[in-house]
């Protein structure tokens, strides 16, 4: 009877050792797919800063474009409105 109760209790305790073995490698597996997902999740991270840095640059750059654009046509209204005025001197001086 003792010889039985000390095979069933290896068995128990051979069977208990391929468990804790088995949740090693799962522990192991889990840790490296955690720090797989720590790395990703800083290039996310990463990319998005650059992104928003890009967004607000290309901002400043719209901003910047909108105020020449404002400048240069104001330059070529008063170049228009001074042309026409000189032609319309110039029509007056002759006559």
């Amino acid at each position: 009877l003792a010889q039985m109760e000390l095979t069933n209790l290896l068995d128990t305790v051979q069977e208990t050792e391929t468990k804790m073995i088995e949740m090693s490698a799962l522990n192991h597996l889990m840790s490296t797919h955690v720090l797989q997902q720590a790395q990703q999740i800083q290039y996310l991270y990463d990319q998005a800063v650059e992104a928003t840095n890009n967004v607000e640059r290309g901002n400043k750059e719209l901003s910047q474009a909108i105020q020449r654009n404002s400048s240069s046509r104001t330059f070529l209204l008063l170049f228009f409105f001074v042309l026409t005025f000189s032609v319309l001197f110039l029509d007056w001086y002759k006559n």
